[in-house]
């Protein structure tokens, strides 16, 4: 989806879904779910490509923890805004597992889709460790994407709370992250 031409990718990826949906090749069909949805951060609310398939994926045997926990975590992201409960539940599961797995990348990734639907006024501290966490995560891996997210994250959360100091921290981590 990031290819420039988002209708032409997601038919590719709903494609390879369906094929590995028959074959039973649990991986691809992982992956092509997670593709068909797309990143976390960059889909409208209320327009969430994929929730279907990531559902029918998580409710097959034979994915790895990893895919499991980057499956259930971007269900519960696309479930934030329609079915809060449910995507805190998938969120929570998603962040258990993968700590429990230890794969940093997919805790990183969990993490993200966990920060997209979180928005409790009250959990600001909640989220500014969570957001802190993936910056270290994504710096300790060499991912600046991941590092990027975790510095965005907490800009809009120090922003929430109205912590200046915060916000131009974060900014000052953007910034020398893009240098």
């Amino acid at each position: 989806t990031l290819s420039g031409d988002e209708t032409r990718a997601r038919k590719a990826a709903e494609a390879a879904w369906r094929t590995a949906r028959i074959s039973g090749d649990r991986p691809l069909e992982a992956a092509a779910a997670l593709l068909y949805a797309g990143e976390p951060e960059l889909n409208i609310v209320g327009d969430e490509p994929g929730t279907l398939m990531l559902a029918a994926t998580l409710d097959i045997d034979g994915l790895t923890g990893s895919e499991r926990v980057r499956v259930m975590a971007r269900l519960g992201s696309a479930l934030s805004y329609s079915e809060h409960e449910r995507a805190v539940t998938l969120a929570l599961g998603s962040l258990e597992l993968a700590r429990r797995n230890g794969d940093r990348s997919a805790l990183a990734y969990a993490i993200r889709c966990r920060l997209r639907g979180w928005f409790n006024p009250d959990q600001v501290d909640e989220r500014i460790a969570m957001a802190e966490e993936l910056t270290t995560i994504g710096r300790n891996l060499g991912d600046g994407v991941t590092e990027s997210w975790g510095l965005r994250w907490q800009t809009i959360t120090n922003f929430d709370s109205g912590d200046v100091d915060g916000i131009e921290r974060s900014c000052r981590g953007l910034a020398a992250l893009a240098e």
